[in-house]
C-alpha cells in the first residue's frame, strides 16, 4: 500500500476524530459547568441535561464507530502511520467517553444524580483534550509542534460551550467572551503562519498548501467562522440588542473548517 494512500486514510481518521473529540467535550463540559452552577439552575434544566447526555453520546457514536472501523481496516492492511498508533490510547479513552455518556443518561432515568460520577467525567474530557494535543505536538507532522496547535484546540473547544451557552442561556455576558475568543483567533492565525515560515521546510510547504490548494477553504473559515461573526458582535455591541443564536451555526461551522484545515495541509517529514 503506497505511503501517500497511508496518509490520506491516516487524514480521514484524524478530521473525524478530532472534530468529535474537541466538539463533543466542550459542550458536554459547558452543560456540566452550567446544570451545576446553582440549584435552581439544576431543577429547571435537569431534563435538558438528560437529553443532552443522549445526544452527545449519539453524535460520537455516529461519528468515532465508522472511524473505529476506518482504523480497524487500516491495521488489518498494515497501513497505520506513526501517528494513529500514538494516538490509539486516546482514542480508545474517547470510545469509552462516549459509552460513559450513555450511562450517565441511564442512572438519569431512575432519577439518581450523581454530581461526583459528572464531575469525574467532566475531569476526563479535559485530560482526553490535554492527551490528545500533547500527543500531536509530540507525534505529529513539524506545522503541529508549536503551541499554536494547543491553542487552537483550545478554542475550539472554548467554541462549542460558547455554542451551548448560546443556545441555552439568556445571559448576555456571553458576548463579551465572545469578542475575545473571536480576536484571539484572529490573532492566532497570524501567528501560525509566523511559526509556520520560520522552522522547517515541511512547515513552510504547509503555510504555502494553505493559501494556494485549500485557498478557498481557508478563505471560506476566515470570513464564516471569525469575520462575520465578529462583525455582528461588534454591531450587537452598539445596538445593545444581544442576539447571538444566529452567530452559533458560524462557530460550528468555523470550528469544522478549522479541524479540516488543521489535518489536511499538513506535510509530513520527507
Amino acid at each position: 500500500m503506497s505511503h501517500n494512500y497511508q496518509e490520506r486514510l491516516a487524514k480521514i481518521w484524524l478530521f473525524f476524530y478530532s472534530s468529535a473529540l474537541v466538539l463533543i467535550s466542550g459542550i458536554y463540559l459547558a452543560a456540566f459547568v452550567y446544570s451545576y452552577s446553582s440549584e435552581w439552575i439544576l431543577a429547571s434544566f435537569y431534563s435538558v441535561y438528560q437529553e443532552i447526555l443522549l445526544y452527545l453520546a449519539g453524535a460520537g457514536t455516529f461519528i468515532v464507530v465508522p472511524v473505529w472501523f476506518l482504523y480497524q481496516q487500516q491495521k488489518k492492511k498494515q497501513s497505520l502511520i506513526d501517528l494513529q498508533k500514538a494516538l490509539l490510547s486516546n482514542f480508545n479513552l474517547f470510545l469509552i467517553f462516549v459509552f460513559g455518556l450513555y450511562l450517565l443518561y441511564s442512572i438519569r432515568q431512575f432519577d439518581v444524580t450523581l454530581r461526583l460520577a459528572d464531575l469525574i467525567w467532566a475531569l476526563f474530557a479535559v485530560y482526553l483534550i490535554y492527551a490528545f494535543q500533547s500527543r500531536l505536538r509530540q507525534h505529529g507532522y513539524p506545522a503541529w509542534q508549536n503551541v499554536t496547535t494547543t491553542v487552537t484546540l483550545m478554542l475550539g473547544v472554548l467554541k462549542a460551550a460558547i455554542f451551548f451557552f448560546i443556545w441555552v442561556s439568556a445571559d448576555k455576558t456571553i458576548i463579551y467572551v465572545l469578542l475575545v475568543l473571536l480576536l484571539t483567533e484572529l490573532f492566532i492565525v497570524f501567528l501560525k503562519f509566523a511559526m509556520l515560515n520560520r522552522f522547517s521546510q515541511e512547515t513552510r510547504q504547509t503555510g504555502r498548501i494553505l493559501l494556494t490548494d485549500y485557498s478557498f477553504l481557508f478563505g471560506s473559515r476566515l470570513i464564516l467562522g471569525i469575520f462575520i461573526p465578529l462583525v455582528y458582535t461588534f454591531y450587537q455591541l452598539f445596538t445593545g440588542n444581544v442576539q447571538l443564536r444566529f452567530l452559533a451555526i458560524f462557530l460550528l461551522i468555523g470550528e469544522i473548517l478549522e479541524r479540516y484545515l488543521f489535518v489536511y495541509p499538513a506535510v509530513p517529514v520527507e
